[in-house]
């Protein structure tokens, strides 16, 4: 007994079990492993102990030692294993074989992770290779990001401004500094070549794909992103109102930029007027600026058509501003207007009427202003050049016929330019062949009839027309429309001799206002 408790002890010290692991196959998405433990080794302690029983004592070394023999050579095929269970009975193998199954994260390219933590298809903190954990039951990839092999430090974020952009990845964006989270996809640690340009990252989002295949930005697609690029919003130049502000369409078509905003409303992407039609309105007059121009409480001006005041520092300047004040100053008036909208000034041409009085007949009637008929603005030319008759008669202010009687007496005529030789063809030219007269005295003149001559008789004779003091008119040979600046002769064929000529100026009387003679 003691003979076979020796070796039954040397045995104890063997560590008989063993496991196999299979091969793993870097394309298959499951593993199997397996742990084998011998069922031969447990036999033969079974059988080792059944001959310390049957078998006599003096041919029981001889089996011993075959046995032993038996057994080493039998433990020497198989691989040792942590798996065996000793105790003080001996060594004893179940022979169970256990299979544990595995699943692997799968690689873009088919090739598989079967670690808990793998490089991974992505880089982080400047460009070092980024690695993922990879869950072994389900065969998920963990989608945390780590920069070390042991899956324990999550990447960083990190900061890509635009002039750190190569010049071919510069783009155009409204934004200077684009702070994000970058993920570059890589092949196993190798950069993609991306082709760069705007890409739709979903159904309402674009973003900007550079060459490393990082995104960095992105924009709102109001009507959807199709195509990899938004929807057009809108057709470019095209307007449109955002309450009282007039928007214009960008030359992409997706996006309404600011245009102005508009103080009266704004209507089909147009900025509206206080009033659209100032005619027979009723608007409040805020300020006199001026003998013939008013401001209303729009803001906007209006130039009292037909009539021409006093300038500044000429006579009945002040007296004409002071009376369209005291008439129409802070009151409530209504507008009439006629052909033509606005004056060459950009300011609305209009009568202005107190109840059923018109102030622009009355400035005239009460020689505050004088007739300046523009053709085709004719609505009330007849009641203007009564008032002026009506004025004449009264000789009150501007009418007085005493200072009327004077301007031949104080030189008040004067020729400014005369150009009688047209550029090109005279009779193809008409409208650059003109004189110039100036008025040097310190009243305004009536000149309506007044008539003018060449050596050859051809007269021209001009219609309502008051000259003001230190003013000019132009008188054309071609035609035209009559301003309180320009008069028109309305000729077909050339007056002016250009080799001389004499200009015979006759008041409405046939006097001789002025005669001048060229070369």
């Amino acid at each position: 007994m003691a003979e076979s408790g020796k070796w039954r002890g040397l045995l104890t010290f063997r560590n008989i079990a063993f496991a196999s692991k299979a091969d793993v196959r870097k394309d298959f998405p499951v593993q199997i492993a397996e742990k084998h433990e011998s069922p031969g080794l447990g036999v033969l302690n079974k059988k080792a102990t059944m001959l310390n029983s049957i078998i006599p004592g003096k041919k029981r070394f001889f089996y011993f030692i075959l046995l032993f023999s038996i057994i080493i050579i039998t433990a020497g095929c198989n691989k040792d294993s942590d798996d065996v269970e000793i105790t003080q009975e001996g060594l004893f193998i179940t022979g169970d074989v256990v299979t544990e199954i595995q699943r692997a994260c799968k690689y873009p390219d088919g090739t598989f992770c079967t670690d808990n933590c793998c490089i991974s298809d992505q880089i982080c903190d400047n460009e070092e290779s980024a690695y993922m954990g990879c869950d072994l039951v389900t065969g998920e990839w963990i989608e945390t990001t780590y920069s070390d092999a042991k899956c324990e430090s999550e990447c960083k974020t990190i900061e890509i401004k635009e002039e750190d952009l190569s010049d071919e990845e510069q783009i155009d964006t409204n934004e200077t500094k684009l702070d994000i989270n970058i993920s570059v996809p890589q092949n196993q640690g190798s950069l993609l070549n991306c082709t760069q340009g705007w890409k739709c990252i979903d159904s309402e989002y674009v973003s900007y794909q550079i060459s490393n295949c990082s995104f960095i930005a992105k924009e709102f697609c109001e009507k959807g992103c199709v195509n990899n690029s938004c929807v057009a919003l809108c057709t470019p130049g095209d307007y449109t109102c955002d309450g009282d502000t007039s928007r214009i369409c960008d030359e992409d078509g997706d996006h309404w930029s600011y245009h102005k905003e508009c103080k009266y409303g704004c209507n089909n992407g147009t900025c509206q007027p206080r009033y659209v039609n100032y005619n027979q309105t009723n608007v409040t007059v805020s300020q006199v600026i001026d003998g013939d121009t008013v401001k209303l409480d729009t803001d906007d001006e209006i130039s009292l058509i037909g009539i021409k005041a006093p300038g500044s520092g000429q006579a009945y300047y002040d007296e004409g501003i002071a009376r369209l004040k005291e008439l129409v100053e802070g009151k409530t008036v209504i507008l009439h207007n006629d052909t033509q909208d606005k004056d060459p000034n950009d300011k609305f041409w209009r009568y202005v009427f107190v109840d059923s009085d018109n102030i622009n007949v009355k400035l005239v009637q009460e020689g505050f202003a004088n007739v300046s008929i523009v053709s085709p603005n004719t609505r009330y030319q007849s009641e203007l050049e009564a008032a002026w008759q009506q004025c004449l008669s009264n000789g009150v202010n501007l009418c007085n016929t005493t200072t009327q009687n004077d301007y031949i007496g104080d030189n008040c005529f004067s020729v400014l330019n005369f150009n009688y030789d047209a550029g090109g063809d005279d009779n193809q030219n008409l409208t650059d062949e003109y004189f110039t007269l100036k008025n040097s005295c310190s009243y305004s003149i009536d000149m309506t009839s007044w008539t003018a001559t060449d050596d050859a008789s051809h007269t021209y004779t001009a219609p309502t027309f008051n000259l003001g003091n230190g003013t000019n008119v132009t008188i054309i040979t071609g035609s035209g429309s009559d301003t309180s600046t320009e008069l028109y002769w309305g000729r077909g064929s050339a007056v002016w001799n250009n080799g001389g000529d004499t200009l015979y100026l006759n008041n409405s009387a046939g006097q001789s206002v002025l005669s001048y003679t060229y070369p």
